[in-house]
């Protein structure tokens, strides 16, 4: 796994048959390209799965932050409510 690639991004994990991951690609597309923000499927990406694993994820859509601190990838999961920091790893 190697989510370096999105440092300075918003990971957003989702599944196809999620409704809730329907509804936030419609509304993430109407608004236009957004550089800050990507869609891993969980059912197909490497960097999803290795999420969904490291995290223990039990719902989708799941949001993650990624930075970086001291030289090391900082990934954070996102409460998608509150926006607070549920729990972060170095991976």
């Amino acid at each position: 796994m190697s989510l370096s690639k999105y440092r300075g991004k918003t990971v957003v994990v989702v599944h196809p048959s999620c409704p809730a991951c329907r509804e936030l690609k419609q509304e993430l597309s109407s608004k236009g390209p957004l550089d800050d923000v990507v869609l891993l499927d969980v059912t197909k990406d490497e960097d999803a799965i290795a999420l969904a694993r490291a995290f223990n994820i039990k719902y989708v859509p799941s949001f993650f932050s990624v930075n970086e601190e001291g030289g090391k990838t900082k990934v954070c999961m996102i409460n998608p409510i509150t926006g607070d920091v549920e729990k972060c790893a170095y991976l």
